[in-house]
């Protein structure tokens, strides 16, 4: 998971954030709408690997599960893992230029939280080291409350992407926000 997660976040930032030889504008942070480029082609086509992504998350539930170990779910991990597919589902059949932020964040965020999961297994010899654990939950937190603000901007402003999608990450965001 730490790396498919690296690695879409290091592909996302690439094709949305950094210039190339096309010569294509710029993102905008503050307001950015959809086009029809090879850039976003690419973005869509790589979605689909970032919904798997958010897939494998969801059976990590379904495990939990199926080998009853209760202690490990919450009503926020049930709704995180719900939303966060089918909040993954809808960008891809409407991906926006906006959209984009969610991926980039909750990439870098899942790199260091699967990080921290995968030292935390290895228990007696890297346990005194994970002194971050309040962090990575911090972490979440700013990027809740990032996304929450960025995806206000298309509800306030005409940015060019739907507002019922701006308006799922507002409410997905105040929902985690609350619950965390």
């Amino acid at each position: 998971m730490v790396l498919i997660s690296v690695y879409l976040f290091c592909l996302v930032l690439k094709l949305r954030y950094l210039r190339d030889e096309e010569k294509a504008p710029r993102y905008s942070l503050f307001c950015q709408g959809s086009a029809s480029t090879a850039k976003e082609d690419a973005l869509l086509y790589h979605g689909w690997s970032y919904m798997l992504l958010k897939s494998g998350e969801l059976l990590d539930t379904v495990f939990f599960v199926l080998l009853e170990k209760n202690d490990h779910l919450s009503v926020l991990h049930f709704l995180h893992q719900t939303i966060a597919l089918s909040a993954a589902w809808m960008a891809i059949n409407d991906i926006t230029g906006q959209v984009v932020m969610f991926a980039v964040l909750n990439t870098a965020v899942h790199s260091v939280m699967y990080t921290y999961y995968g030292l935390a297994a290895l228990r007696p010899l890297l346990r005194p080291n994970l002194w971050w654990k309040k962090y990575v939950t911090h972490l979440q937190i700013v990027q809740f409350i990032t996304l929450m603000v960025h995806s206000d901007i298309p509800l306030i402003y005409d940015c060019g992407c739907p507002r019922i999608m701006a308006g799922v990450v507002v409410l997905e965001s105040a929902v985690f926000t609350v619950l965390f």
